[in-house]
């Protein structure tokens, strides 16, 4: 029997949580059906290596201004009508626009949008696009429930709404035992407190000014905590900047964008996430299944996450006080503290497998091959 061919467009192979959660969701899928990835980069690259590691066929498409669109969109149709994939599916946005309007143009049977982030995230003009472009669309899968409601709002048919949650592969995230070295690189004492964020530095979504804000006064009254900042991005001087007018630079670390976050993570005692919206975030899975204690704020898919008392602590969205609060008791409460980053852990096996989300992917497929009715 012919298996499925499935063709996977993506905006770039940078950095990013969408790009690990393709690699690792790609590389068991591969096994079920006939997989092909295109990329709209040759220049963000990080994940090309990986995937073809994988055994997952890849191509690079350059991408140019806004104004090359339509040659963007006749590169990708001039794929698709080569592969004749029986199911096309999006991640992100420009992804979105240009892999659909290639598989209408290519009378691909079953288009699928991967939405990575709530509605927060784009603007006026792209969430008209959005709504626009579901009319031809099969199914948009959203990574987290709390994202479904905005995605109404713009018109879309809840029928046409999926939700397909992020998964860690369990294989390669083994709980592992402190490491005095790693710890010593970063310039922090043996013995110490070290809470952890990770994230792009980006406004408006990832917001480290608040966590910095409560790092302070964690420092005040457990002044043998460390903080470390994992990532980069744009508003790096800015978030310099807070961190030397908060006076707490001799406490604080940034190390970057790092590809052994997973090292990180095991070294740590509590992590952070500091943002204003979100879908299903892959760094506090990653944290919980190393068996970290997360103080996350109450937005989008978090609270699907972490279940605030058991495998963490959820504070508002820009409460410093709060957040200040929370990690303070985890510090001082070291026995809540493990509890909380076992029950996390536990929580990662029962539900957010790669596994699990590899088998609903693939339901879904078949699904909607099938030609069930998924609305307007």
């Amino acid at each position: 029997m012919t298996p499925m061919r499935v063709a996977w467009i993506i905006d770039h192979l940078g950095q990013g949580g969408a790009q690990r959660q393709l690699l690792e969701v790609g590389r068991l899928l591969r096994h079920q059906v006939s997989l092909q990835v295109v990329s709209l980069s040759t220049r963000k690259i990080d994940y090309a290596a990986p995937l073809r590691e994988s055994g997952i066929p890849l191509t690079l498409v350059p991408q140019g201004s806004k104004f090359s669109a339509l040659s963007t969109c006749q590169a990708l149709a001039t794929i698709l009508s080569q592969l004749q994939p029986d199911i096309v599916q999006t991640w992100l946005f420009e992804a979105g626009v240009y892999g659909r309007l290639a598989a209408f143009w290519t009378r691909r049977p079953v288009v699928i949008a991967a939405v990575r982030n709530t509605i927060d995230d784009l603007r006026w003009h792209h969430r008209l696009i959005t709504r626009l472009l579901s009319y031809g669309t099969s199914c948009i899968t959203v990574n987290a429930d709390a994202m479904r409601s905005g995605f109404v709002s713009l018109g879309i048919p809840e029928s046409k709404i999926r939700t397909v949650r992020n998964g860690i592969d369990l294989r390669v995230f083994p709980l592992l035992p402190r490491d005095p070295e790693a710890v010593e690189s970063w310039g922090i004492p043996s013995g110490s407190t070290i809470v952890a964020m990770a994230a792009r530095m980006a406004a408006p979504q990832k917001d480290y000014v608040t966590f910095l804000r409560a790092s302070k006064l964690v420092v005040a009254q457990a002044p043998s905590t460390y903080f470390l900042l994992i990532g980069d991005g744009p508003d790096r001087g800015r978030i310099e900047a807070a961190i030397r007018e908060l006076g707490i630079d001799h406490r604080t670390r940034l190390l970057g964008v790092r590809y052994d976050v997973w090292t990180i993570l095991n070294n740590i005692d509590i992590f952070v996430l500091s943002t204003h919206f979100e879908g299903c975030s892959n760094v506090i899975m990653e944290a919980m299944a190393a068996g970290k204690p997360v103080v996350a704020t109450k937005a989008g898919g978090n609270a699907e996450l972490v279940t605030d008392g058991r495998t963490g602590l959820m504070t508002p969205i820009g409460d410093h006080n709060a957040m200040a609060d929370h990690i303070l008791g985890l510090i001082v409460n070291q026995e809540l503290a493990r509890s909380m980053g076992l029950a996390g852990r536990q929580k990662i096996e029962n539900e957010f497998t790669i596994e699990r989300t590899v088998s609903e992917t693939v339901a879904l497929y078949h699904e909607l091959r099938r030609g069930i009715p998924q609305g307007g």
